[in-house]
C-alpha cells in the first residue's frame, strides 16, 4: 500500500480492525516497525474524512519514521497531514506540510496533488489570485493550460455538446482518468470565484463546463454525476431552471447508490440550489440542511459557506427574519474560521439583511460598515452588487430614499 501512488484518489487501504490493534500496540512498546502501521491507520482515517484520528496517526508515524522510508511514503505522509489539517482549517500547518510534501513528491501527478491542495487554502482564505496561480501551476503539471478568453470563447459550443449531445463517456471506460479527476477538481474551485472576478465572464462559463466534461472523463459514475448537479446549480443561478432540472435528473440516474461523503454533499447541495432556483423552496431547505455538515465534515470549506449563503438568500425570501438571521450567523461564523474575508463580507451583509426586516435598523447599518471593511484590493464585481442592493435595502427601512437611490 505505502508504495503505491498516493495520488490516486481512488486507491483504498485493505479495512481491517487488526491495524489499527497493531498500530496502539506498537506506539505502546516504543517500536519504530510501527511505522506502516501508524501510516496504514492514518490511511483509514483519512478515506472515512476522520480528520483528527488521520492526525493522531500521523503524528506517530512521523515520530517512528525510519531513515531509508522511500520518497514515495514520505510524501504520502506529508501530504496526508496537509491535507487533513486543511480539512481541520489549520491552513498555516497545512501549507507547511504540503511544501514538505512537494520536496518529496515522486511524480508529476503527485505534485500536481500538492499544487491543487495549496491552491485549495489560498481559496477558503479568499486569496484568490494566489489560488488562481496554484490552480494554473496545477494544470501544467497535467500537461494542460487554461486558455484566455479567446481560446474559451472557442472551446464553449464543444464543451456544451459533450454535455447536452455527446451520450455520457463513463459507460465505455474501463480505468479511472486520474488527470481527468483533477482537472475537474480545479474548475470546480475556481468556477466558485471566477464568476466574482473583474476577468472576462467566458473564461468562467468555460471553467464550469469544463468541470462537466472532466467529470464525465474521470471514467467513475460520482465524479459525471458531481459534474452535471454543480453544471446544473451554475445554471440554475443563471436563470435556466428548466435546464438545471434536466441536469439533475440526468446526473440521479448515473450516480451510485451509495456515495462517498464528498459527492453525496456536492449533490446535495447542488440539487437544493436547482430546487430554490426552480421555486420548490421546502425540498431545497431540507437539502441545503442535510448537505452543510457533510461539506465541512469533507473539508470543502469555500463551498460549504457558499451553500450556507446561498441558503440564507432562500430563507430571505420564505423564512422569518429570526430563521434568515441565524442563517447569516452561520455563514459569518465559518467565514471567520477559515479566514475568508469574501465571505465574512457576505456573513455581515446577510446579517443586515435579517436585522433590517426584523426592525433592527441601526444594528443593520453597522452589519453594513463592516461587511464594508472587508473588501480588500481584489473586487468582487457580482458580490459587491448584491452587496449595494442591500445596502440600499436597508437605507429604504430607515427611509432614507435619496441615499437608497444613490446606493
Amino acid at each position: 500500500l505505502l508504495e503505491r501512488d498516493p495520488s490516486e484518489r481512488w486507491s483504498t487501504p485493505v479495512v481491517t480492525d487488526r491495524v489499527h490493534d497493531l498500530a496502539y500496540h506498537f506506539h505502546a512498546a516504543r517500536d519504530r516497525r510501527g511505522f506502516a502501521y501508524q501510516l496504514t491507520s492514518a490511511e483509514l482515517a483519512f478515506h472515512a474524512y476522520a480528520s483528527e484520528d488521520a492526525i493522531e496517526f500521523l503524528k506517530r508515524a512521523e515520530e517512528s519514521l525510519p531513515a531509508e522510508t522511500s520518497e514515495t511514503a514520505r510524501y504520502r505522509l506529508f501530504e496526508r497531514f496537509a491535507t487533513a489539517h486543511s480539512r481541520m482549517r489549520n491552513f498555516d500547518i497545512a501549507l507547511q506540510y504540503y511544501a514538505e510534501a512537494d520536496r518529496c513528491a515522486p511524480s508529476r501527478l503527485a505534485r500536481a496533488q500538492t499544487l491543487l491542495g495549496v491552491a485549495r487554502c489560498y481559496s477558503a482564505q479568499g486569496r484568490f489570485s494566489d489560488a488562481t496561480r496554484n490552480y494554473d501551476a496545477v494544470l501544467q503539471q497535467l500537461g494542460r493550460e487554461r486558455p484566455g478568453a479567446l481560446g474559451a470563447f472557442l472551446a464553449v459550443p464543444s464543451l456544451a455538446a459533450s454535455v447536452f449531445v455527446v451520450p455520457i463517456g463513463w459507460r465505455r471506460k474501463t480505468e479511472h482518468n486520474r488527470v481527468a479527476l483533477m482537472e475537474q477538481e480545479v474548475y470546480a474551485e475556481m468556477a466558485n470565484y471566477l464568476f466574482d472576478r473583474d476577468e472576462p465572464a467566458i473564461e468562467y462559463v468555460y471553467a464550469v463546463y469544463k468541470m462537466a466534461t472532466s467529470g464525465i472523463r474521470t471514467g467513475s459514475r460520482e465524479r459525471a454525476s458531481r459534474g452535471l448537479t454543480y453544471l446544473a446549480a451554475h445554471l440554475g443561478q443563471a436563470a435556466f431552471p428548466a435546464v438545471a432540472k434536466h441536469l439533475v435528473k440526468r446526473a440521479s440516474k448515473i450516480s451510485e447508490d451509495r456515495m462517498d461523503p464528498e459527492a453525496e454533499a456536492f449533490f446535495l447541495a447542488s440539487s437544493a440550489t436547482v430546487k430554490a432556483n426552480c421555486r420548490e423552496v421546502t425540498e431545497a431547505d431540507r437539502l441545503f440542511r442535510e448537505a452543510q455538515p457533510l461539506m465541512k465534515r469533507t473539508g470543502a470549506h469555500s463551498f460549504a459557506t457558499m451553500m450556507a449563503h446561498m441558503h440564507r438568500h432562500l430563507l430571505a425570501v420564505t423564512g422569518s427574519s429570526s430563521a434568515e438571521y441565524q442563517q447569516a450567523q452561520e455563514v459569518l461564523h465559518y467565514a471567520q474560521q477559515t479566514g475568508d474575508l469574501r465571505y465574512q463580507f457576505y456573513g455581515h451583509y446577510d446579517m443586515a439583511s435579517a436585522l433590517s426586516r426584523a426592525g433592527e435598523l441601526s444594528s443593520a447599518i453597522r452589519k453594513i460598515e463592516q461587511a464594508q471593511a472587508c473588501l480588500g484590493k481584489e473586487r468582487m464585481l457580482v458580490s459587491e452588487a448584491i452587496f449595494l442592493a442591500t445596502h440600499g435595502y436597508v437605507l429604504l427601512q430607515e427611509s432614507e430614499y435619496q441615499r437608497a437611490q444613490q446606493v
